[in-house]
């Protein structure tokens, strides 16, 4: 997966994908996935006493800290003349409401920092 090589230009794009591309005339497209989860109002906390609880139970072998929320985006950039991944990356924040809008922009410019613009 792209996830787990360094070198991404192996990996071949799938026939729909390359046919999506072509049918546009574009030899580049992006693809980007965004998944994450957040909670309720009232929710963490109740996690937070089931975590407790846990751990008082079982003497502190076993206890557990809730996540309030994580935001997780990928990005990649596909060549269908090379029928294959140009470019791959990553970001994952925990913590972090995967709807608000600050939250994205942070994570899209982690994510293409150093691709399109320079480091700031």
């Amino acid at each position: 997966t792209a996830e787990k090589n360094r070198d991404i230009t192996h990996l071949r794009i799938t026939p729909t994908l390359d046919k999506v591309l072509e049918s546009n005339e574009t030899r580049f497209g992006l693809v980007v996935v965004a998944s994450g989860f957040t909670r309720v109002k009232g929710n963490y906390g109740k996690q937070v006493l089931k975590g407790a609880a846990m751990g008082i139970l079982t003497l502190g072998m076993y206890y557990q800290t809730p996540v309030k929320a994580y935001s997780t985006v990928y990005a990649m950039i596909v060549d269908a003349k090379k029928d294959n991944v140009a470019f791959f990356r990553k970001s994952f924040l925990q913590d972090q409401e995967p709807i608000n809008p600050n939250v994205l922009s942070k994570q899209y410019e982690d994510i293409f920092e150093k691709y399109f613009w320079p480091k700031q």
